[in-house]
């Protein structure tokens, strides 16, 4: 079983992982309106599954960030 630190360092780790693919998301938006301007149909595409991509890999961090907060609350308070 993992100590509360350790837990505590794997919700962090995934709060950036989630952070990253949530800033890559919003940028890669951005870009994917200015290929549909420039008419580059394949790369919008590309950037879209990308995009889908990411927000299910978030969705399930996020699922895994509740099951580890649930795990933290059940642990009793490490003591130094």
């Amino acid at each position: 079983m993992p100590t509360r630190s350790e837990v505590v360092e794997m919700m962090l780790m995934a709060a950036r992982q989630i952070a990253v693919r949530e800033a890559f998301a919003e940028d890669a938006v951005s870009w994917m309106s200015v290929l549909e301007r420039a008419e580059n149909e394949e790369g919008a595409l590309e950037l879209r599954a990308r995009v889908i991509s990411c927000k299910a890999e978030t969705a399930i961090m996020r699922e895994a960030m509740d099951h580890l907060a649930c795990i933290l609350s059940d642990m009793p308070i490490e003591t130094t």
